[in-house]
């Protein structure tokens, strides 16, 4: 995920120095800069440089995203395992049945919940694995 935060934010500072150098400092001329600097009217260098910082955005959102994806599946196995050790049969991250308060529709933690036949669902925090 660092690795999709440096891109990204390497990629906006050249992007925005790109278009500010350009003459974009001005909101009602930056789209219009950001065509000129695309079409090359102010060089090559310009160019790329843009086209690069527009790849490196592009490539930083998908690898933000997979590093989410992966800890996200991580903490899904961590509560699987919790919860088979703990003799129930499966274990599922969602949201716990316990509400927020002052906000009845959102709930209150993300719970790591563990089913079996014949239990009653442990319901657990899926970050820490522990009764809220």
């Amino acid at each position: 995920m660092i690795v999709g935060a440096v891109l990204f934010f390497g990629g906006m500072i050249v992007f925005m120095a790109v278009t500010f150098g350009s003459g974009g400092w001005s909101k009602s001329r930056q789209f219009r800069v950001i065509g000129e600097v695309m079409g090359g009217k102010h060089g090559r260098t310009r160019k790329h440089a843009a086209t690069g910082a527009l790849v490196a955005l592009g490539v930083s959102v998908v690898t933000l995203f997979a590093g989410v994806a992966m800890k996200d599946r991580a903490r899904a196995d961590r509560c699987r395992a919790h919860c088979r050790a703990a003799g129930y049969d499966s274990g599922t991250i969602g949201p716990s049945k316990a509400r927020r308060p002052g906000n009845e529709k959102a709930a209150a933690f993300v719970a790591c919940t563990c089913a079996a036949a014949g239990k009653p669902p442990l319901e657990l925090s899926a970050d820490t694995l522990e009764a809220p």
